[in-house]
């Protein structure tokens, strides 16, 4: 006797009841740049150097350091 996950992922590639579509979801999405967050912060530094800006403005209040405490 086989287990049906087994046979399941042998002829699908899936065990049971796992949908072979990825589900675009907000954790999924929240997962993924946590773990490309060098590449984001390279990205947004080509194409919006404003929102970096930004961040370094308002760092004193989302950081546990702001900016211009960082520089001294």
């Amino acid at each position: 006797m086989q287990h049906p996950d087994i046979t399941s992922a042998l002829r699908t590639g899936y065990p049971a009841n796992q949908s072979p579509e990825n589900r675009d979801t907000q954790e999924a999405r929240e997962d993924y740049i946590d773990e490309h967050m060098l590449e984001l912060v390279k990205w947004l530094r080509l194409g919006y150097p404003e929102i970096l800006d930004e961040f370094i403005e308002m760092s004193g209040q989302i950081c546990s350091m702001s900016y211009k405490d960082w520089l001294n």
